[in-house]
């Protein structure tokens, strides 16, 4: 009953990973002119999203996504003082970018461990102390906090009613098991 919400959780933590991957990607290869300029963070993230928000496959926008970014970026490095990315850097950082949409991605593989991680620390934790946004993710905070409270409750939900039903499932399997083993 609960697939669809599942998969709409899915579809959520990928795109934060893949967000979360562009703008590692471009704090990166742009380098020190934007380091810690938080205002471009919270402009790249709306933009981002307003780019994605309607296509589901982010392999379609990747390129709008880039051509975005590049824009921001220069609006913001202008801003600053500094000059705009020269035409090589340019290419370089819509090159970065459009290869994050790969699914063999480091980038996008390393953040897609981290906020693996931090959902099953969620579910096994139990701390009374809040929960440390996985490194990348600072941005999205609040996109994180609301996609684990959806998920929590799901799984809060499945364990309270289902859960009866699940360990007979698995006490069985295990009877099994022990009844196939060598002895």
């Amino acid at each position: 009953m609960d697939q669809g919400r599942f998969l709409e959780l899915r579809d959520k933590t990928r795109q934060l990973t893949l967000m979360a991957s562009v703008l590692l990607v471009t704090y990166s290869t742009v380098g020190a002119p934007i380091a810690g300029i938080q205002d471009l963070k919270t402009t790249l993230k709306s933009n981002i999203l307003t780019v994605i928000a309607a296509e589901k496959d982010f392999k379609k926008v990747i390129v709008n996504v880039a051509d975005q970014v590049k824009k921001d970026v220069n609006e913001c490095l202008v801003k600053h003082g500094f000059s705009q990315l020269d035409g090589e850097k340019e290419k370089f950082l819509i090159g970065q970018i459009s290869d994050v949409a790969a699914e063999d991605h480091a980038v996008t593989t390393v953040m897609h461990k981290r906020i693996c991680s931090f959902i099953k620390g969620s579910i096994t934790s139990r701390h009374t102390e809040p929960l440390k946004v996985p490194a990348g993710y600072s941005a999205f905070q609040t996109e994180l906090s609301q996609m684990l409270g959806r998920f929590l409750r799901l799984v809060s939900h499945n364990r309270s009613v289902f859960g009866m039903h699940y360990a007979n499932i698995i006490g069985s399997l295990i009877r099994k098991q022990q009844d196939l083993s060598p002895r």
